[in-house]
């Protein structure tokens, strides 16, 4: 597991670990950059790689999930760990069903 504090730190370690990660678990609001744009970053170096969302925010803050494309999903804050293996399982499932 590679973990970033920000969108900027999200993009450099996926750069350097980009064979290693198979799939982005990437909050919506982010310092520096929002969880949307580093998607978008991410996916253009690797456009199949599933994304899970997660976010405590509804409506407006949420708009730009819609606009990054690829496979995403939105785990609505508080989530359990149940929910969140749940999510995983299922993102990473149907990225090997498309590949």
């Amino acid at each position: 597991m590679t973990a970033a504090a920000e969108g900027e730190e999200a993009v450099r370690l996926f750069v350097e670990n980009r064979t290693a990660i198979d799939l982005l678990l990437m909050d919506v609001m982010m310092p520096r950059m929002g969880g949307p744009e580093a998607v978008r970053q991410i996916h253009q170096l690797r456009p199949d790689l599933p994304v899970i969302y997660a976010s405590g925010f509804s409506g407006d803050h949420l708009r730009d999930i819609g606009n990054v494309g690829g496979q995403t999903d939105l785990l609505q804050k508080p989530y359990g760990q149940a929910d969140l293996i749940d999510r995983v399982n299922s993102a990473i499932r149907s990225s090997k069903l498309r590949n």
